[in-house]
């Protein structure tokens, strides 16, 4: 799926009701599964740890299942591994965050959405959505520094805090994009 249908994807995530309660058997924001209760508990991880270094391992400690159960359950359900579908959450939020609050600096970003690295961050990213992250944070700050409305700067834990549900459907959209 596009980079940019994973962002439509969480731009209508974040329009829909995200209630905690499940509905007729899915996960909150639509995704169906016969056992949502895996992936519920990997999401929720995901949501608190998401800046941390994650690992299977952990993820699979979350879930309550062995490294290959896990690895089966997402393959069999979502057509991705775990850590693949993690790297994509990252991604998203990484450009959501970009478009956001530009002035923030890029390694700032890259680490705060849990890459241990910069290069691998611009690597990823610019695969991911075709355009370079400081071409993507000039455009962001052009529109920002356009607008009529001038926005004050944003503190990263003030979004982070007032945010956590668009976090988690970030993740989700993450699933769906993969």
């Amino acid at each position: 799926m596009l980079a940019r249908e994973s962002l439509e994807m969480v731009e209508m995530l974040d329009m829909a009701d995200m209630s905690d309660g499940r509905k007729g058997g899915q996960f909150a924001g639509g995704v169906q599964s016969t056992d949502d209760s895996y992936l519920d508990l990997v999401l929720d991880y995901v949501v608190t740890n998401f800046a941390e270094e994650v690992t299977l391992d952990d993820l699979a400690s979350a879930a309550g299942l062995s490294r290959f159960s896990l690895c089966r359950y997402f393959q069999k359900r979502f057509g991705v591994t775990p850590m693949r579908w993690l790297w994509s959450f990252r991604i998203l939020l990484a450009h959501e965050l970009i478009s956001i609050e530009p002035r923030w600096s890029l390694t700032d970003i890259a680490f705060a959405t849990g890459f241990t690295s910069s290069a691998h961050f611009s690597r990823f990213f610019r695969q991911t959505f075709a355009i370079a992250p400081s071409r993507h944070r000039r455009t962001s700050l052009a529109r920002h520094t356009g607008s009529t409305t001038e926005s004050s700067y944003i503190p990263f834990e003030t979004l982070f805090a007032s945010n956590s549900e668009k976090i988690k459907r970030a993740a989700v959209a993450a699933l769906r994009a993969s």
